[in-house]
């Protein structure tokens, strides 16, 4: 028995489908979307950053995780809608198939899989896993820098021995790739740094060595959808077949008041 959408059990109808191959061009190809997703949404964390770290301690922890399952079920949900669009698909494979006809490799890409969903989504995070490992093993505990000095000191520095304490001051700081990486993995996993806290140096040093495990979760919701795709096209099958019963018994209920009121004329 299956809940469908509203509410109602539902029984099972599942129909025979041929089961496609996992690894293929479709995949790479449906891949680019789901990056697609992960960059629009580190672009809308630019602008939402203030409000997902509003608040303190539980309260942030909270807005940030219900950020997490909007995006998570928004990618489940486009699993699950692409895997019953493969499992129709197999079906008709299946039908050829039993007409005696030869299906081609590209047909069998667009089939079902179970694992499908997962290399799907494994193909559109793998750019930015390898930017989150990268920065894993470069990544180090950020400490305390000194800030610019205010206009007034500038006078004071004529002073020789002013100068030498105050050299520190006028040392550039080299932009290094790791600070570079760092702003795209934060920018990526934003809802993280704000459950991790972003004033916890060593909270944040923990999180970025994490980030190649973290920048999987989300899109991993992709493959658990996808893998409801027989049970969506079951419950298809299954509103099908009682529409048919409903449609059969009011015409026999109408036959039969057209027989008795023919037989009331009579």
């Amino acid at each position: 028995m299956l809940k469908a959408r509203d509410g109602k059990q539902r029984k099972e109808s599942p129909k025979p489908y041929v089961p496609g191959t996992p690894l293929s061009k479709l995949a790479v190809k449906r891949g680019t979307r789901i990056l697609a997703y992960l960059l629009i949404s580190a672009f809308l964390f630019l602008f939402l950053g203030q409000l997902m770290s509003l608040g303190q301690g539980l309260v942030r922890v909270l807005i940030n995780l219900v950020i997490l399952m909007a995006f998570a079920s928004l990618l489940y949900m486009e699993g699950a809608k692409i895997g019953e669009d493969d499992v129709a698909f197999g079906e008709i494979a299946y039908s050829r198939r039993e007409n005696g006809h030869t299906i081609p490799r590209d047909d069998l890409a667009r089939c079902f899989h179970p694992i499908k969903g997962f290399v799907t989504a494994a193909a559109g995070v793998l750019p930015l896993f390898l930017v989150c490992l990268i920065f894993a093993f470069m990544a180090q505990k950020q400490v305390y820098r000194l800030g610019a000095l205010p206009d007034w000191v500038t006078a004071f520095e004529r002073d020789r021995s002013v100068q030498l304490a105050l050299a520190y001051y006028h040392e550039t700081m080299p932009v290094l790739p790791e600070n570079i990486l760092r702003v795209l993995v934060r920018l990526l996993l934003f809802p993280y740094v704000s459950i991790f806290g972003p004033e916890n140096a060593d909270a944040m040093l923990f999180m970025e060595r994490l980030s190649p495990l973290l920048v999987l979760l989300v899109p991993s919701f992709f493959g658990v959808g996808y893998l409801r795709g027989p049970a969506q096209r079951s419950m298809v099958h299954s509103d099908i077949a009682k529409n048919a019963k409903r449609r059969v018994r009011r015409e026999k209920k109408a036959r039969k008041k057209r027989v008795e009121k023919n037989e009331r004329i009579i």
